[in-house]
């Protein structure tokens, strides 16, 4: 097994009678090399098996994170809520009780003493848990020190088994100043490295999923996924996971249909996790992921030397490297639409029957056909007569405007021009190409028929669309219609985001600011949407600041709704504008009268300031100058 060498260093520490020299375990590895995962999941479930058959007790782990940790206190009380949850509640109540305030005041006054003796007391009588303490490289920088001597206490004083977790790496980058090596050499008794252990994730993930058959189906082909995982180079087990995850998504709805042969279902699960793996880890982006086809194509012509020689696109070389890396799985005529997959990474949200329903028209299983368009693509290899019946269809569905969506529409487009090339204008009823199809997405806009933009962002417009497709660069009228085209969506988009803004803001002032917090629900069509820089700044913090309550959700809302997204999340278009509402924020908050302005103050910046502590300085809504502590107003 790969870990087995820190297995048996953790069974030692663990099992010993006593420690000659009291002192804590140190688990460590990069970070995603998957540290807690291997305790939670792997490690501690086959130590208390191992226990429960030899009829013999264990003390079970007490998993306790100290992110943003600030002090031995406020550890103290993690320990204590993850150890009594029950009880830990029953204080808050207490602390509610005593101190009838609302939101973060309870915890500021009258509860916080109460609170913290329980956690005192119930943090050195819990000594029946072997404490795992998380994320120790992720505590506040003036905290590690103080960190480290409630650790002392605990192995020296109390005599208990302490394993450390963090990548020590980042903990001595991080924590510069604290000196870690000198300060806890004699805390710090043995180190444990936990390597990446691809086979184990994929059989713990897979267990996970809570569709027994499609688990079987899956881990049948867990040699298949090791592999892929080996020539991504995964070493973020995080991503693994997710992988899976998104894999057992797209591969329930297909795997029930029995329609769909299983040699596709098994396409379709290669292809999602090779492809979440890159996305996940940055190789490759949701624009290239999109555009695969056609930047292929242009990669194969530059290899060639048929195209001027220029210095390498960036996701050209992505696309390419991407491509033969995973040549074997079919990359070049994927099972489905890869950039639904982009779209599914971004969103978390898959609509299952249209997937289900595009996959058999798609590939003609079952009951279903291929679309008119996509039979004329196909022409090369079918008879005379299928073609000219999709030709009609088309021409008649282009007629009564039955296309409103990207893809079918640059298709018919691509198709027009290559029959004009042939001297067939059926299609357009004989008209011009560019007039046509211009008055085509026209009126289909102006029904509010047309599909807004999934993005602002056009500079690579999907010319190879479900793998097939014509590239603009082979003609002007392509490019012209498919600018077009992009115009009326990205009025489409702006639209439905103005109305999506005004819809919730209007919902937030008539039944209160709590509906705000329902966009952070993943399965919210609006969770990774970026439309909130619709709403007028000044009125949406003068909402926020109306109590105490409502600056409670302004600040979970500006603190979770920006803490997971990447450099390249449609959301980060939202940042200007929630950094002009946090600052609107304490100006308001700033007229408050004392203690309320404080604590209101300290609530905003603190949430915020912790979520986003790891964030790149553009990206944070806390000037770099303030993020140290609350801000100081009035």
């Amino acid at each position: 097994m790969v870990n087995d060498l820190a297995t048996s260093v953790i069974d030692g520490y663990l099992d010993a009678d006593s420690l000659p020299v009291p002192h804590a375990l140190l688990v460590t590895g990069s970070w995603g090399s998957g540290k807690t995962y291997f305790l939670k999941n792997i490690y501690e479930p086959r130590r208390q098996k191992v226990a429960k058959e030899k009829r013999v007790h264990r003390d079970p782990f007490l998993f306790v994170s100290l992110f943003g940790v600030t002090s031995a206190a406020e550890a103290e009380r993690r320990i204590y809520q993850a150890a009594s949850p029950t009880e830990y509640a029953a204080g808050q109540m207490l602390g509610t009780a005593i101190d009838g305030v609302s939101g973060f005041l309870q915890m500021e006054r009258a509860s916080e003493g109460l609170q913290s003796y329980f956690a005192k007391k119930a943090a050195r009588r819990h000594l029946d848990h072997v404490l795992v303490l998380d994320d120790l490289e992720r505590v506040e920088k003036d905290a590690l020190g103080e960190i480290m001597g409630l650790v002392d206490s605990f192995v020296s004083k109390d005599a208990r088994r302490v394993i450390l977790v963090c990548d020590e790496k980042k903990l001595k980058d991080i924590h510069e100043a604290a000196d870690w090596d000198e300060r806890n050499e004699k805390i710090v008794g043995r180190r444990v490295l936990i390597r990446p252990d691809i086979d184990s994730v994929l059989r713990v993930s897979t267990a996970a999923i809570e569709d027994v058959s499609v688990s079987k189906f899956i881990d049948g082909h867990r040699t298949d996924l090791t592999d892929l995982a080996i020539r991504s180079k995964t070493e973020n087990l995080r991503n693994l996971s997710w992988a899976i995850h998104n894999a057992a998504v797209f591969v329930g709805p297909l795997f029930h249909d029995e329609d769909i042969p299983k040699s596709h279902v098994k396409r379709v699960l290669l292809v999602v996790v090779a492809t979440t793996l890159w996305l996940r880890s940055g190789k490759i982006d949701a624009e290239t992921l999109r555009n695969l086809s056609s930047l292929v194509w242009s990669s194969v012509l530059a290899s060639s030397g048929i195209s001027e020689k220029e210095p390498a696109d960036p996701k050209v070389v992505a696309s390419k490297k991407f491509r033969t890396t995973f040549a074997d799985i079919t990359i070049d005529s994927p099972p489905l639409n890869l950039g639904t997959i982009a779209d599914f990474e971004s969103s978390g949200v898959l609509q299952e029957v249209d997937f289900v329903k595009t996959i058999k028209e798609q590939f003609n299983f079952g009951e279903y056909s291929a679309p008119s368009w996509r039979r004329i693509w196909n022409s090369y290899n079918q008879p005379i007569e299928i073609t000219e019946s999709a030709i009609e269809d088309l021409a008649k569905e282009l007629k009564e405007r039955y296309y409103t969506d990207q893809g079918p529409i640059l298709h018919a487009v691509g198709l027009a021009i290559k029959l004009r090339n042939a001297n067939d204008t059926r299609l357009t009823a004989g008209d011009e190409i560019v007039p046509f199809f211009e008055r085509y997405i026209d009126d289909i806009a102006a029904s509010g028929d047309l599909e807004p933009a999934s993005s602002d962002l056009f500079d690579s417009v999907l010319d190879a669309y479900g793998g097939l497709g014509y590239s603009s660069k082979d003609d002007p009228t392509f490019t012209t219609l498919s600018r077009h085209l992009e115009k009326r969506q990205s009025e489409m988009l702006k639209r439905k985001r103005a109305e999506s803004a005004k819809a919730l803001v209007q919902k937030a002032e008539a039944e209160g600011v709590g509906v705000l917090l329902k966009i952070l629900n993943n399965q919210e069509e609006l969770s990774r949407v970026p439309f909130l820089d619709e709403i007028d700044a000044e009125r949406m913090a003068t909402l926020l600041t109306k109590d105490a309550d409502a600056v409670d959700v302004g600040a979970r809302l500006l603190a979770y709704r920006y803490h997971q997204m990447r450099r390249d999340d449609p959301i980060t278009r939202e940042i200007p504008w929630a950094q002009s509402v946090y600052g609107l924020m304490l100006e308001q908050i700033g007229l408050w009268d004392d203690p309320y302005r404080t604590l209101a103050l300290k609530h905003l910046t603190g949430l915020i300031g912790h979520y986003e502590n790891q964030r790149e300085p553009e990206l944070r809504l806390i000037p770099p100058a303030e993020d140290s502590g609350p801000a100081k107003q009035g």
